[in-house]
């Protein structure tokens, strides 16, 4: 699993007075009973999103302070990735994680402490009973400044010493998209100006360091 393995909102759902409130899926929703409120934040995390309870002045006072919005969510990133983790453990033989760019540094320390869970970035091969795999969540320098996130030359030697550390090529799973192959199935010009042909998009974006060391 990885690529990225967090959500990208944070849906407040407000209490005031006897009902509850929320804006989600383009609309505004009034729910008065805890049935109501169950059901949006089933569909909520269905979406991929992330969900708290607050009052109305909680609300505000997150409005007027960024810095801790930016709190607030990253703990309900961490508190659901826990959750995630303590179903896998439950539910699960073993789960590989790979941390992709948008994905924040303080999962790591998370993941690294789990059972079943195995985080791998950047790191040795993992052995996977005679295979291997060796990942890479990095990526080229995007609009958004994200978490991973280097120059083209840097992003090539990372791997390039990954590539070099693998023992037998065709027994190894390689978890990075390498430019125009069939696997670079986001494709655009630049990051900010997608291009078409009809309804599918035109122009490959995998990463251009990737193909020289992978091929």
């Amino acid at each position: 699993m990885g690529g990225d393995i967090t959500g990208k909102a944070m849906v407040p759902i407000i209490r005031r007075r006897d009902q509850w409130d929320t804006s989600t899926f383009d609309q505004h929703v009034v729910l008065k009973t805890e049935a109501e409120v169950a059901d949006i934040e089933r569909k909520i995390r269905n979406r991929g999103y992330y969900l708290v309870r607050m009052s109305g002045d909680g609300y505000d006072q997150l409005q007027a302070d960024p810095e801790e919005v930016t709190r607030r969510f990253t703990q309900v990133i961490l508190q659901e990735t826990q959750r995630w983790i303590e179903m896998a453990d439950d539910k699960l033989h073993r789960v590989i994680v790979c941390l992709a760019n948008d994905d924040m540094f303080e999962l790591g320390p998370l993941l690294h402490q789990q059972d079943h869970v195995v985080e791998t970035n950047d790191q040795d091969p993992l052995d996977l009973e005679g295979f291997q795999m060796i990942s890479l969540g990095w990526t080229n320098p995007t609009p958004w400044n994200t978490f991973r996130e280097l120059p083209e030359n840097e992003l090539a030697k990372r791997v390039d010493e990954l590539v070099a550390k693998v023992t037998d090529p065709s027994r190894t799973i390689f978890n990075f998209t390498p430019r125009r192959t069939a696997a670079d199935s986001t494709k655009r010009r630049a990051w900010t100006k997608p291009q078409h042909e009809g309804r599918r998009p035109s122009h490959a974006t995998g990463r251009l360091d990737v193909r020289p060391a992978g091929h």
